[in-house]
């Protein structure tokens, strides 16, 4: 679990093994934006960019709670991939390359 310094994000990133030589990664991205009652939200301000730049305060908040607040359970027990169904296995399956090798170029000097 990683957290932003400067912002109520924190993410996640994962791999899983799918055949022989391939491995998928999963990012997963929580953000605490606020309650949204008011664009001065402290949450809301600091993922928002003003003249081009965001908040350089820094901010704390405790490792995984940002997560566990949308999985409402502890961000150990979150299972990246529970969400996926069969129908998305198959298209991820789909966009990744097929495992056999192009042919190098030859080159003759």
């Amino acid at each position: 679990m990683m957290q932003c310094r400067y912002c109520l994000t924190e993410f996640r990133i994962d791999f899983k093994k799918c055949g022989r030589h391939r491995t998928a990664m999963f990012v997963t991205r929580w953000m605490d934006l606020g309650e949204g009652r008011s664009p001065l939200d402290p949450r809301w301000a600091s993922h928002v960019r003003v003249d081009g730049r965001t908040s350089q305060v820094p901010v704390n908040f405790e490792r995984g709670s940002i997560c566990a607040a949308f999985e409402q359970q502890e961000y150990s027990r979150f299972e990246f991939d529970s969400l996926l169904t069969p129908q998305d296995w198959k298209r991820l399956l789909r966009k990744i390359p097929s495992e056999r090798r192009p042919s190098l170029p030859e080159y003759h000097l």
